[in-house]
């Protein structure tokens, strides 16, 4: 067996030889790779690794033995890492993709006994590699449903990614849910360590070391959620401009009353023809929409009733406009977005008060249309909503300043798409990254944070105007909003 020094010089050759000796060490299968990718920050560097794409979990655990006898690190990896994705790799990293598991069965109800507990507890046992779609058709197949649902506007992820990166959720503090994100709700999980044994873990406290650990502390092959009943809920939307939502607070009866409120917002979309970007645009006066929804009340399963399943785009792709168009002709950002807030408007109308399944109800807004960038970040705010009002209102100023660009003589383009805030519940066990705490001392369960995305479409490639568009963004959000953070990229799930 050869030694690896890895302080030699870098040879290009070497992550060959890597490859080679692992698949000696690890056997027929599964077949080590050279996974080849470029990072967005890091525009023209190739960086190479290891990858396997292991179908049992005997595979995996070959290959973690093997690798630690190399001396290598490993990394689980999930749907849609790569290209211009940021993971954490180097030379000597292997990754294990789990997408390709085919150990049976991939999701089941089972009965959990946990560490501590003297009952039984149910439970939704799900793979590593099963992607969210795949969980919100099982559970509406099995009649059964989440206290926490994912965020499924992403479009892409696995429901482990969710957890080990402890992405956000979309469920308010009146739903049931346990926190604000999946990974709340996980009461089980099996894990293969360093030595390439399988471990499960129920124990609440060493469940918080492993959830949220970005896949650090080993390779998940499977977790256990809490579940419920199936239940149906009515999905309201509603129009109203920045002005009414930020001085009447209008929006604080959906946190008392709904489970899910959402904010989408779409720029420029009061303009008429013929106004200016420069001279005319207010965002004050750009209306916004609220998605909310209820539960209601099921006393038997034959009452479920259910609306044919809803699935919105934010740009229609039969009405359009062409979002090509957009990306290539900045210059007609305004107008586009007008004509696309139009026809969205128009959808959601007709589908207003409709009752929906509670999973499909969560998930009715279709992926962004690619290729996209998004910037997320969050901050805390309380029960009354002031800090978060406070915030919009700073930061709708400084776009209006940003977009207007009165130094230079060219408007600046940097928001063509969109902007989603969701609200969750509280920062349980600060889970939720970077999110810190208005009031140490006041009940979790009467905080709320604000998940802000940004989205812009974009051009293949480096995209300039992103670049300096969130530069702007995050250096506001850092000076200004100092219990703010970014959520980071990760390699299990990712944000464009």
């Amino acid at each position: 067996m050869m030694e690896i020094d890895i302080n030699k010089p870098f040879d290009p050759l070497l992550i060959q030889s890597l490859a080679v000796e692992l698949q000696l060490r690890i056997g027929t299968l599964p077949k080590v790779d050279v996974y080849s990718f470029h990072l967005e920050a890091c525009a023209g560097d190739i960086i190479q690794c290891l990858r396997v794409e292991p179908r049992s979990l005997s595979e995996i655990s070959r290959t973690v033995r093997a690798a630690r006898t190399m001396k290598l690190s490993v990394r689980g990896m999930g749907e849609a890492s790569g290209s211009e994705k940021a993971i954490y790799v180097d030379r000597y990293t292997v990754l294990i993709d789990c997408c390709k598991l085919a150990d049976k069965p991939r999701m089941e109800l089972v009965m959990c006994h946990r560490e501590g507990d003297n009952k039984d507890t149910p439970g939704l046992r799900v793979l590593a590699g099963v992607t969210i779609t795949e969980l919100i058709n099982f559970m509406v197949r099995k009649k059964v449903e989440l206290y926490q649902s994912p965020d499924m506007i992403p479009g892409i992820g696995t429901v482990v990614g969710n957890i080990v990166t402890a992405s956000p959720g979309v469920y308010g503090p009146s739903s049931g849910a346990l926190g604000g994100c999946l990974a709340d709700e996980v009461i089980s999980m099996r894990v293969v360590n360093s030595c390439g044994d399988l471990v499960e873990y129920s124990d609440p406290h060493k469940l918080e070391q492993y959830c949220a650990n970005m896949g650090l502390l080993g390779v998940v092959y499977n977790v256990t959620l809490r579940y419920r009943e199936l239940t149906t809920s009515v999905v309201q939307f509603e129009f109203q401009d920045w002005c009414r939502i930020l001085n009447s607070r209008s929006i604080n009866h959906y946190f008392r009353n709904s489970d899910l409120t959402e904010l989408i917002y779409l720029p420029y979309n009061h303009l008429r023809s013929g106004q200016s970007l420069r001279h005319d645009w207010v965002p004050y006066m750009d209306e916004v929409i609220i998605r909310s929804t209820k539960r209601l009340f099921t006393l038997y399963d034959e009452d479920l009733s259910c609306a044919p399943r809803h699935y919105f785009h934010i740009i229609d792709p039969v009405m359009g406009p062409d979002q090509r168009q957009i990306a290539s002709f900045p210059e007609e950002g305004d107008s586009l977005i007008g004509k696309v807030y139009k026809v969205l408007k128009n959808e959601l109308s007709a589908a207003n008060m409709q009752t929906q399944y509670t999973p499909w109800a969560m998930t009715c807004l279709a992926p962004f249309p690619s290729p996209v960038r998004m910037l997320r970040f969050a901050i805390e705010t309380c029960c009354t909503m002031d800090p978060f009002f406070d915030f919009m209102r700073t930061f709708l100023e400084m776009l209006m300043q940003m977009v207007r660009n009165e130094e230079n003589n060219d408007v600046f383009y940097g928001t063509n798409l969109c902007i989603r805030v969701n609200f969750t519940g509280g920062n349980r066990t600060a889970k939720l990254l970077g999110v810190g705490s208005l009031n140490p001392t006041e009940d979790v369960g009467r905080r709320l944070i604000a998940h802000i995305t940004f989205a812009s479409l974009v051009r293949p490639g480096i995209s300039k105007e992103w670049r300096d568009f969130s530069e702007r963004i995050t250096n506001f959000t850092f000076g200004c909003i100092p219990r703010s953070s970014l959520h980071w990229k990760t390699e299990w799930h990712t944000l464009r």
